[in-house]
């Protein structure tokens, strides 16, 4: 009996020897990950409900760079009229002064309001991201939390005494690797939407590019790949905030994500309450 307990009293201590360190990391990782994961999430609101009129207004780094682009195409004029002249002279039929120069002065005039245009197909979209962006910006780390179960293998190993100290072990063991998946999710939608951000300042500064490239019939594709690129990455907000508004709908089993409050500002309330299920709250 003595030699039992004995043998019982090395055992557990040796294992609590190893056991307590192992916890104690696991917590530390814990602690370290929704540290993380709430900064990530704070600045992916903070991206998704930017205002890009504020980075775009007059004597911005954007508005400058495009007066720049739009006097320099206004320049480019001169090599078009010149291309125009000899095209006429060597009798090339895509280049004859009948065609082109009624395209020339339609492209002279949009290049000066080549931002202005751009900033309504950008405000149209942005409309639709933000409809889908209101309805769940409040409760997106609730949902998160609540949908991947981050903190309930935490709890589990907490209270799992009798099946012994190794379950709490790897109960907390799956919490980190939840929460650092999770994170990785959210970091990546992240620096996708900075790249989108970044890459829509670009676009709108060098937008008088897709006019008087739009002119000549040798440039014109690159004409069309400026609006293909602009149009997706436009379009790439409403759809990242449709997909997560669904996935939060998802996560919260269909409540707490469409509701009138969140909505308000954006659908008209008949709308709602046509798409609202019968007996749902606002």
């Amino acid at each position: 009996g003595v030699s039992g307990f004995r043998g019982g009293l090395a055992t557990g201590i040796i294992t609590w020897s190893w056991l307590g360190p192992a916890v104690g990391i696991l917590s530390a990782l814990t602690a370290l990950g929704m540290l993380l994961f709430s900064l990530i999430m704070a600045a992916f609101m903070y991206i998704i409900t930017i205002d890009f009129s504020q980075f775009l207004e007059v004597g911005s780094a954007v508005d400058t760079v495009w007066r720049v682009m739009r006097d320099l195409s206004n320049m480019f004029f001169i090599i078009v009229m010149m291309a125009i002249a000899f095209g006429t002279m060597l009798k090339l039929e895509s280049y004859k002064w009948q065609r082109m120069l009624p395209k020339l002065a339609l492209m002279a005039l949009l290049i000066n309001f080549s931002k202005t245009i751009a900033l309504i197909i950008l405000d149209i979209g942005q409309v639709v991201m933000m409809t889908f962006v209101n309805a769940f910006r409040d409760i997106a780390v609730d949902n998160i939390i609540t949908g991947t179960r981050l903190t309930q293998p935490f709890v589990m190993g907490l209270t799992g005494g009798v099946l012994g100290p190794f379950k709490g072990l790897i109960d907390m063991s799956l919490t980190v690797i939840l929460i650092y998946t999770t994170m990785l999710v959210m970091l990546v939608i992240l620096l996708l939407l900075l790249f989108r951000t970044a890459l829509l300042w670009v676009f709108i500064a060098i937008s008088p590019v897709a006019y008087i490239t739009n002119i000549l019939d040798a440039t014109k594709k690159h004409a069309s790949k400026w609006w293909s690129m602009y149009i997706k990455l436009v379009l790439f907000g409403p759809c990242l905030a449709f997909f997560l508004w669904f996935t939060f709908l998802f996560m919260a089993g269909g409540d707490g994500v469409l509701n009138k409050d969140n909505l308000s500002g954006n659908i008209s309330g008949d709308a709602i309450d046509k798409s609202l299920p019968v007996g749902s709250s606002a």
